[in-house]
Formats: C-alpha cells, structure tokens, sequence
C-alpha cells in the first residue's frame, strides 16, 4: 500500500515538473493566438511611445496593440501593474540601414485583458 502511494505520489510530481516549462516567444509562430502576463510598461520616447510587456521570466519587453480604444484606456489605468493579456503574436523583421542583416521583432495584438 504505501509502495503504491509512493510511485503515485512520485509521478504526480514528475509530471508536474515537466509541464512547467517556460514558453520562449521567438518559437511561436505568425498569428499564433498566445496569453501572457507581465508589466505593463511605456517603451521609446515622446513622441513614439508605445505600450509595451514587461515578461519577468523571459526578461523582454514586447510592444502591444489594442484593438480597441477602450482596451488601451483600461490598460492605462493600469500603467506599471501586473497584467495578463490574451491575443495574437506579430512576427516582423527589421532591416538594418546598411542592409547587413535582419534583426527579428514581435509584437503582441491585443485581443482582451484577462482578470
């Protein structure tokens, strides 16, 4: 009985651990739909500022587009809290000037602001 419980308990905790697994944002792929949580934050100067996620685990900061205007009124209210969005991921990439290579971006679009 207890060799029983053991091997249960033991295996409830490996598959614990193995579902655990942090998701890296570079392997998602184009308008693949994702929910994430972090800090909201501003990015970039006045007057191109933008808002952007602050993801602690992964430390980066991922610009954000509202679908909506009230979307983007909420998430003002919220400026510098943690919060959790559900939407779809932009993948675009960036051309140096001197076109020596490309740099790969993302971007999330915001589709709600999960409670």
């Amino acid at each position: 009985m207890k060799k029983a419980l053991l091997t249960s308990l033991f295996s409830i905790i490996f598959l614990g651990l193995i579902s655990c697994k942090t998701t890296n944002l570079d392997a998602l792929k184009n308008n693949d739909p994702i929910r994430v949580s972090g800090t909201l934050t501003l990015v970039g100067n006045v007057p191109f500022q933008t808002y952007a996620l602050h993801i602690p685990k992964l430390n980066k900061k991922v610009p954000l587009i509202f679908k909506t205007n009230k979307l983007q009124t909420t998430a003002s209210k919220k400026m510098g809290k943690k919060i959790k969005v559900k939407g779809t991921i932009r993948k675009y990439t960036v051309t140096l000037a001197d076109n020596s290579r490309d740099i790969p971006k993302l971007k999330i679009i915001v589709d709600s602001i999960v409670k």
